[in-house]
């Protein structure tokens, strides 16, 4: 019996050193390769973690990207909302200088070039769409081009009859449970001063 007993004690000991060997070459073979298996059978267990592990990198993914593509949008468009305001104080220096000077003989040309730069900045576009005009992206939002077009009857009776975008600002997602304003409207930005030039154009009009 003592035999027996040593016998089969053995083939179970050498049999869990086997084991332990095996083991121990796959553990080194996953840690060289960064693998956890040569073939999917390998992660038969774990397929639905990794499913989801995927979906969740494939989701961030789309996330930095689209982020990328907003940061750029964004850049563009605080340039052209500055050059909107640069309009605005070449206008006000250009008015303030007339009156002073008790001359505006050249008052309508400063600020046709002013209504010029400011309708150029806000028909901006970014990968073929208008930046300004809320979903209407393929409409340019601000259609005059000369200080006449500020003193037609329906410029007066409205000064957001001159802007073609509609009122829906446009939205980013930037992850799952963040949703936000990334864009501003022609008619929010370009009002005020469409609207002090629309009154020199009244008035030069008598």
């Amino acid at each position: 019996m003592t035999r027996v007993s040593t016998a089969t004690l053995y083939a179970t000991s050498v049999a869990a050193i086997n084991t332990a060997q095996d083991r121990l070459n796959t553990a080194a073979q996953q840690a060289n390769s960064g693998k956890l298996a040569t073939d999917l059978s390998g992660y038969a267990s774990s397929d639905e973690q990794i499913t989801a592990a995927k979906t969740l990198q494939s989701r961030i993914q789309s996330y930095l990207a689209n982020n990328k593509i907003l940061s750029s949008k964004l850049d563009l468009q605080d340039q052209t909302l500055q050059s909107v305001a640069n309009s605005a104080t070449t206008a006000k220096t250009a008015i303030t200088q007339a009156l002073a000077a008790g001359d505006g003989t050249s008052l309508l040309t400063q600020l046709q070039g002013t209504l010029s730069d400011a309708v150029t900045a806000l028909n901006t576009q970014f990968n073929g769409q208008y930046v300004f005009a809320g979903s209407q992206t393929s409409t340019p939002p601000v259609s005059i081009t000369q200080l006449s077009d500020l003193n037609t009857p329906t410029a007066l009776a409205s000064i957001g009859s001159v802007f073609a975008n509609d009122q829906l600002a446009p939205v980013t997602r930037i992850e799952d449970n963040a949703v936000v304003t990334t864009g501003q409207l022609a008619s929010s930005v370009g009002t005020p001063l469409f609207s002090a030039l629309q009154q020199i154009a009244a008035y030069n009009a008598g």
